[in-house]
C-alpha cells in the first residue's frame, strides 16, 4: 500500500467534507418516523447553500497553506525514556482510579447501569454532572491525556502485556461508564489516524497493519455500543443503525427550524460563538450566563458547528469561520510531518471534523481547546522550553 493512497483519508478536507455529508445526510430519510414527532418542523432545501458556503470556504483556507508538500524523513522514536514512561503509566492508573470512584461516590453507582436499570435517565445524568464540581470535567481531561498516552505505552517493550491490557481495560471503562458514546469514538479514530500519519512519515508498514487488522472489529465494537446505549437511554430499538440516523437528525431539525424562522441572512451577539468556550465550572463559579441560545425543536442538542455559527453570524460567518478553519487545521496537518508533538495532536482534529454535524468542539473548552493546551504545556515541561 502506498501512502498516496491512504493520506487523503485523514486530510482535514476530506473529513470535514465527510462530516458535512453526514450534516446533510437527514435529507436522504426525512420520511422516517422521529420526524413526525415535531409538529413545527418543516424541511427547507435553502439549507444546502449553508453547507456549499462551509465546505468551499474550508477548501479554499485549506489552499492557501497546500495541500501539496514533501514529507519529511526523520526518527519518530515515540517513546521517551523507560523512567518516563513507567512514571506516567503509574500516574495515570492511580488518578483514573481516585476519579473514577469520587464519580461512582457522585452518581450512585455505574451511570450506565443506572440507566438501563431505570434508576437515572439522560436529563438526570446531565444534571449530575453539571453539580459534580469539576470532578467529571477532570476525568474527561485525564481520558484525552490517557488516549495519547496510548501509542506511547504500545510502543514500550519494557511495561509486561498483562499491566498494558489492565490499562486498555481501566481506559475503556472511564470512556463508557457514564453513557457518554462520543469519546469511544474520539479514542477510536484517534489511534486509527495517529497510526497512519505515524506510517506516513516514517513509512514504517508494519505500525499501519498492526492498527489495519482491528479497525472493522473495533469500529464494530463501538456501533454496536452505540445502539445498545441508545436503547438504554431511550426505551427503543428500530435497528441497529437507527440510532445513528436518529443522532445525525437531530441538529439537522434544529437547523431547519432556525432557518425557517430567520432566513440565511442575519447575526447575533459578536460573542455568540464562544457560548460554549466556557467551562461548566466557570459558569458556576462566576454565574456567567449563556449569551445566546439557538431556538430548538430538539432540546437534548443544538445545530453542530454550521448551526452554531450560522446562528451566531449568519451564513457570512459560516464563510469566514470555516475559512479559518481551514487554514488552522491544515496548518496542524502539515506540521505534523514534520513535528512528533503535531504528530500527536492532529489525530484529536479527526472526531471533531468529522462531528461537525453534532458539536463545534473547535470552540469547546473540555472536548478540544483546554485538552490540546495541557498536552501543549507537558510537551514544553519535558523537553524544558526548548523545542516542541
Amino acid at each position: 500500500m502506498k501512502s498516496l493512497n491512504i493520506k487523503i483519508f485523514i486530510s482535514p478536507l476530506f473529513l470535514f467534507s465527510l462530516g458535512t455529508f453526514a450534516s446533510a445526510s437527514p435529507y436522504l430519510y426525512t420520511h422516517l418516523s422521529f420526524f413526525n414527532s415535531y409538529p413545527m418542523y418543516e424541511t427547507s432545501y435553502a439549507w444546502i447553500y449553508v453547507y456549499i458556503t462551509g465546505i468551499t470556504s474550508f477548501a479554499f483556507g485549506a489552499s492557501l497553506i497546500g495541500l501539496r508538500f514533501r514529507y519529511t524523513l526523520k526518527d519518530f522514536n515515540i517513546s521517551p525514556t523507560n523512567r518516563i514512561v513507567k512514571a506516567c503509566f503509574l500516574s495515570l492508573n492511580i488518578i483514573l482510579i481516585l476519579l473514577i470512584y469520587q464519580s461512582l461516590t457522585l452518581y450512585g453507582g455505574i451511570p450506565l447501569l443506572l440507566l438501563a436499570a431505570g434508576e437515572l435517565n439522560a436529563n438526570e445524568i446531565n444534571e449530575l454532572q453539571g453539580a459534580s464540581g469539576g470532578i467529571l470535567g477532570l476525568l474527561l481531561l485525564l481520558t484525552f491525556a490517557a488516549i495519547a498516552f496510548t501509542p506511547i505505552l504500545n510502543a514500550n517493550g519494557k511495561i509486561h502485556l498483562t499491566l498494558k491490557t489492565m490499562f486498555y481495560a481501566l481506559l475503556f471503562f472511564s470512556m463508557i461508564f457514564t453513557g457518554k458514546r462520543q469519546i469511544l469514538f474520539y479514542a477510536f479514530f484517534y489511534l486509527i489516524s495517529f497510526y497512519i500519519m505515524y506510517y506516513k512519515v516514517t513509512f514504517n508498514l508494519d505500525a499501519f497493519r498492526r492498527i489495519a487488522r482491528l479497525i472493522p472489529i473495533g469500529l464494530l465494537i463501538i456501533v454496536v455500543i452505540f445502539w445498545m446505549i441508545a436503547v438504554m437511554r431511550t426505551g427503543t430499538n428500530g435497528g441497529i443503525f437507527y440510532p445513528i440516523a436518529h443522532y445525525f437528525s437531530l441538529p439537522f431539525i434544529n437547523n431547519i427550524h432556525m432557518l425557517n424562522l430567520t432566513g440565511l441572512m442575519h447575526t447575533r451577539h459578536f460573542l455568540s460563538i464562544f457560548e460554549i468556550a466556557v467551562p461548566t465550572l466557570f459558569r458556576h463559579l462566576y454565574d456567567l450566563d449563556v449569551v445566546v441560545t439557538q431556538p430548538q425543536l430538539e432540546m437534548t442538542i443544538s445545530g453542530g458547528l454550521y448551526g452554531r455559527v450560522f446562528w451566531a453570524y449568519g451564513i457570512l460567518g459560516v464563510s469566514l469561520y470555516c475559512l479559518l478553519l481551514g487554514i488552522v487545521l491544515q496548518t496542524i496537518y502539515r506540521l505534523a510531518h514534520r513535528y512528533k508533538f503535531f504528530l500527536f495532536i492532529y489525530p484529536f482534529n479527526v472526531w471533531p471534523l468529522l462531528m461537525v454535524s453534532t458539536y463545534d468542539h473547535f470552540v469547546n473548552a473540555m472536548m478540544y481547546l483546554i485538552p490540546m493546551t495541557l498536552l501543549l504545556i507537558m510537551r514544553l515541561f519535558y523537553t524544558g522550553f526548548q523545542k516542541l
